[in-house]
């Protein structure tokens, strides 16, 4: 039990530094695209495509026993899009320093309501922008 809870806290702070995108390659998209295909992918339950999009550290920490516990990357993307039912993603700002990048935004959701202020932390990983865990 006490596993799953610390699992599950692991992923929240991961998941907060999450957001969506569409397709193509990583290495074509800015941070915010990158956000955006994110929610799109998890949205539409394309777990292959979202894992591209999450840096090693994400990758190895989600496939560890404590991502595992929380469900891997289906449960993460169930909890950022609400069981998939995000409609709009709409990019706030995009603040690029170096190899880091902070992305706001604001996710909308189909009964209505929104989340705002949705801070996802990226890195330059092997020339493509990555959501990666730090930062919140």
């Amino acid at each position: 039990m006490n596993e799953k809870w610390i699992a599950s806290c692991v992923l929240t702070v991961m998941c907060m530094s999450l957001i969506s995108c569409k397709g193509g390659s990583p290495l074509q998209k800015s941070p915010g695209e990158v956000v955006q295909a994110y929610n799109i992918a998890c949205n539409e339950g394309k777990y292959s495509d979202v894992k591209v999009l999450f840096s090693e550290d994400v990758q190895k920490m989600i496939a560890g026993d404590m991502g595992q516990l929380a469900g891997g990357i289906k449960g993460v993307c169930d909890k950022d899009t609400r069981d998939g039912t995000v409609t709009k993603v709409d990019i706030v700002s995009q603040d690029i320093r170096g190899e880091g990048a902070t992305v706001i935004a604001t996710i909308f959701f189909k009964d209505g309501t929104k989340k705002n202020d949705d801070k996802t932390v990226l890195i330059k990983e092997n020339g493509a922008w990555r959501i990666t865990a730090g930062g919140n």
